[in-house]
């Protein structure tokens, strides 16, 4: 098999689709600011809001935006963990995949974050993220400007606890909106956590459907979890190909078992 069919390709169709539902996504979560807009304002209002813009009963111009964007990684879902679990092996595949939508889950907390900024919010709960927050918005800020001096070491280490701080608000923001739908379950309280909104599900439904694409990625390709391990039939018995990390199927290593 030619190594050109381990090469990304990016379907501009796609690309477009998901550029305009991140614009639509970034839109949305801050018009709602800018009373002067008039009724555009309320575009970024969701079902049951008597102020939303509904196209159906009971569905309004915001809940379509969330669906748009799952579509969209549900497209390339497969393909992409497929590229990264052949160059880098199924476990590593995994990790990413977590990391990406727990990064997600944490933008989306940030943003809810800056909205509770610009509210003035004072619960003790909203306190926590709006610190945390703060600490991505000048970490992503100090990341920029070390990016344009060309520090390379210190953007790194930046760069990292920006990724760490993205990671750590998503994991709270799982947790906590755990915990509220068992309290809500129970009957402790009637109030629901603010912060599940438009890239928490995106990031969230993501983390679901991980186990899904893994295990049928390793069943339909013989692969194995702990690296760049695969099971090839080959005259009626296996043979086991262990290849370096970036050799597509692991030919060079194999040849001696034909079909391997």
């Amino acid at each position: 098999m030619s190594t050109e069919l381990n090469k990304t390709k990016r379907i501009p169709s796609i690309d477009r689709f998901r550029g305009t539902v991140i614009f639509c996504m970034v839109i949305f979560q801050f018009i709602a600011y800018f009373d002067n807009l008039g009724v555009i304002a309320n575009i970024s209002s969701h079902a049951p809001d008597a102020q939303a813009i509904y196209i159906l009963p009971n569905f309004a111009i915001a809940d379509v935006i969330a669906p748009m964007f799952i579509l969209a990684i549900g497209l390339t879902y497969m393909p992409s963990f497929r590229r990264r679990a052949e160059k880098d092996g199924v476990k590593t595949a995994v990790i990413h995949f977590v990391c990406r939508n727990l990064t997600l889950i944490g933008i989306g907390v940030c943003m809810n974050g800056i909205n509770n900024i610009l509210d003035g919010d004072s619960e003790s709960l909203n306190l926590v993220m709006i610190a945390l927050t703060v600490g991505m918005l000048v970490s992503g800020l100090l990341t920029l400007i070390l990016s344009a001096f060309k520090a390379k070491k210190a953007k790194k280490v930046m760069s990292t606890i920006l990724q760490v701080i993205l990671l750590v608000m998503g994991a709270a923001g799982i947790v906590i909106t755990t915990v509220n739908f068992i309290m809500l379950c129970l009957g402790k309280t009637a109030d629901s956590f603010g912060y599940w909104l438009v890239l928490h599900h995106i990031g969230f439904a993501g983390l679901v459907a991980l186990p899904f694409v893994a295990l049928s990625y390793m069943s339909k390709n013989g692969k194995k979890w702990g690296g760049n391990q695969t099971y090839r039939r080959s005259c009626n018995s296996y043979c086991l190909c262990n290849f370096p990390r970036r050799q597509p199927f692991g030919r060079s290593v194999c040849k001696q078992y034909g079909a391997c």
